[in-house]
């Protein structure tokens, strides 16, 4: 069987999801490091990540981000702000636009 190519979008998608995978895998398997880092800069990471895929379904995504100190897993955290902001995008209607968007 061969395998089925996959647009851009979609192919994008797929690393993303396998990253968070093996990120996740890591953290499960004890390499787990506990610092101070900031939520927010998560945050900005997630929406440039999600950025594209937001633009391609006319999702408009507006943040206003203050500084959020956390303790935590870096790479967990990291991905929870992904996830979170992949669960946005993709969830909310086609053309939607965000409290504060234009």
């Amino acid at each position: 069987m061969e395998p089925v190519p996959l647009p851009g979008h979609h192919a994008a998608r797929s690393e993303q999801i396998v990253g968070a995978l093996l990120d996740l895998a890591r953290a499960e398997h004890g390499i787990r490091t506990t610092s101070a880092v900031d939520l927010a800069d998560f945050a900005r990471d997630a929406i440039a990540i999600t950025s594209a895929e937001a633009l391609r379904r006319g999702v408009s995504v507006v943040s206003r981000l203050d500084t959020a100190p956390v303790t935590g897993d870096p790479t967990l955290l990291r991905q929870l702000a992904t996830n979170l902001g992949l669960t946005l995008v993709i969830g909310l209607p086609l053309g939607t636009k965000t409290p504060g968007s234009q």
